[in-house]
């Protein structure tokens, strides 16, 4: 069965990069995409059907920033195992360093191109979904 990955990010530029990337790599892979953490911490507690098995969360989101999204992501029991990558801007170590501490698996340096992407979503992907 192909993997779902969630990707939230406020840019639609991002996520448009994001599912480009994803479909350029395998087109029967299932991106979900939410462009604010209150929608996608929504969508986690409601939907039963589709769980992604890979979540990336910009760092940078109006509301409830990244890392509070990433907290509460941890405290679902049902996602307390899921992969979260932390995708940010340069020159924001040390809200990485804070994401770590809280659980994250691994960062993405933004910005995107379609190809970088796609290559480091390739390595996420083996890393992190391999069987």
């Amino acid at each position: 069965m192909p993997p779902t990955l969630l990707f939230i990010d406020q840019d639609h530029h991002n996520l448009s990069v994001f599912y480009r990337a994803v479909k350029g790599i395998d087109r029967s892979i299932h991106c979900l995409l939410q462009t604010n953490s209150e929608s996608a911490i929504e969508q986690l507690e409601t939907e039963t059907n589709q769980s992604p098995d890979l979540i990336f969360l910009d760092l940078n989101m109006p509301k409830i920033c990244g890392r509070d999204c990433l907290k509460h992501i941890r405290h679902m029991v049902r996602y307390r195992s899921t992969p979260v990558i932390i995708c940010a801007e340069p020159g924001s170590e040390k809200a990485i360093q804070e994401s770590q501490e809280l659980g994250a698996s691994s960062f993405l340096s933004k910005p995107f191109t379609v190809k970088d992407l796609r290559a480091n979503l390739l390595s996420m992907l083996y890393l992190f979904l391999r069987k």
